[in-house]
């Protein structure tokens, strides 16, 4: 085999583990690598009866990691390419015959990794969770580890039906967020594994299952940690993307509008142009220059409006602007699209630093909320 990956790497090019793995299926199982691929390839394209999703085009290391987690119960894909090499992790040999056998072992976890029922409802469960799509999930591990840890929660431990879509939900929610699975991810997910290896029933699942989210979702996280990185410049990365999932779920209107932000963010609605913009609650021309300028581009003086709505509001001051509209909506559907947008009642009137300080809070609220109810 050491021979097969010189020539494979005469080019100079050096191979990586995502080489490897695919030149081993080549070699020893052409027929399953095949299968991924073509997998993957319709991911990409929509289709009756493929893999394609909103959310992630399928690479086949998302697929290798996720069998190999749900068949081996190991995380890094330096395992998966010892495994099908034939190497017997406990005992360290490599040998013809165990390599048979992680195959014939890999291709049942596959089998139940390319079910494209348990596939689509775990996409399914995501968009319920708000994540409609793929510009709000900031990792793309996330969704082939999580996918892996419900797989392992239906056929390890016998979870299925409401429950199940329950843990996806809430698992994908908490690793997104906490960018649980960017960085040393592979050391996360072994780790994750090694713990689920020594578990001995559902109960036990669940309970590390609630513990794990429990762990990084605190109090303090909510109060202290989300306001902060809502205080932080932009409007983008994995809080932002988590507040807008919470209006999506919360079924929140856009604001000054009737249209819902789950409307604007379907990938439906995006042509050359997405339908909506990121909106400034307080303009940043209207800020330029002022003593507040730097602080303009915080992720809690944005807001999600439709295009055409964004250009009509242009640079005008907060208080020229939402009187006009406040007037035209009634006090009832004010109060309405505050609420929706997290916004406090009479936002438009409090000095800029003021209004960052108690929506960050509203936001945080707002994120909480939703994912107590998922």
């Amino acid at each position: 085999m050491s021979q097969i990956f010189i020539r494979v790497n005469s080019g100079g090019t050096k191979l990586n583990e995502d080489d490897f793995i695919m030149t081993l299926l080549s070699v020893y199982d052409p027929k399953t690598r095949k299968r991924i691929e073509d997998w993957c390839e319709k991911s990409h394209t929509p289709g009756s009866g493929t893999s394609f999703n909103p959310l992630l085009a399928v690479k086949p290391s998302h697929i290798v990691r996720a069998a190999v987690g749900l068949g081996f119960g190991r995380g890094r894909l330096r395992y998966a390419r010892l495994i099908l090499n034939g190497r017997d992790l406990k005992t360290r040999e490599t040998s013809a015959t165990k390599r048979q056998e992680n195959f014939e072992k890999f291709n049942v976890a596959l089998d139940k990794v390319l079910n494209l029922n348990d596939w689509h409802a775990f996409i399914n469960a995501l968009g319920e969770a708000g994540y409609v799509n793929e510009n709000m999930v900031t990792s793309e591990n996330a969704i082939p580890l999580s996918y892996a840890i419900t797989l392992i929660a239906r056929h390890r431990f016998g979870i299925s039906g409401v429950e199940l879509k329950r843990i996806a939900k809430r698992w994908f929610f908490m690793a997104i967020i906490t960018q649980l699975y960017t960085g040393n991810f592979e050391s996360v997910f072994e780790q994750q594994l090694h713990a689920i290896d020594q578990l001995h029933n559902a109960d036990g699942f669940r309970d590390w299952i609630e513990g794990e989210i429990a762990a990084r979702l605190t109090t303090d996280y909510f109060e202290v940690t989300l306001p902060n990185e809502l205080g932080k410049n932009q409007a983008s990365g994995p809080v932002w993307n988590a507040f807008l999932a919470a209006q999506v779920f919360l079924g929140s209107r856009v604001l000054f509008s009737t249209s819902t932000v789950a409307q604007l963010l379907q990938p439906s609605n995006s042509g050359t142009k997405t339908a909506f913009d990121k909106h400034h609650i307080f303009p940043a021309n209207f800020l330029k220059g002022g003593p507040y300028n730097d602080m303009k581009n915080g992720r809690a003086n944005f807001v999600l409006v439709d295009y055409q709505q964004n250009i009509s509001i242009s640079d005008e001051d907060p208080r020229i602007y939402v009187t006009s509209l406040r007037q035209k909506l009634g006090e009832e559907e004010y109060r309405k699209t505050c609420s929706d947008n997290a916004l406090p009642e009479g936002f438009e009137t409090l000095e800029y630093p003021e209004f960052l300080r108690r929506r960050r809070l509203l936001m945080s609220k707002m994120v909480k909320d939703a994912f107590e109810k998922l």
